[in-house]
């Protein structure tokens, strides 16, 4: 199985990703994370004080 996120679903895809049954994932300009990031910390403080 292969899947595609784009934008916030590149997060979604990143976490499905460890699934055995999962081959490849395909991001169109999406967030891939690495473990213990957030997509608050990807955009930088200019984000977080906006949604405060």
């Amino acid at each position: 199985m292969v899947h595609a996120g784009h934008s916030y679903g590149g997060v979604v895809i990143t976490v499905a990703g460890v699934v055995d049954t999962v081959i490849g994932l395909v991001y169109d300009s999406g967030y891939a994370i690495e473990e213990g990031e957030s997509v608050g910390q990807l955009q930088g403080s200019r984000y977080r004080r906006r949604v405060r």
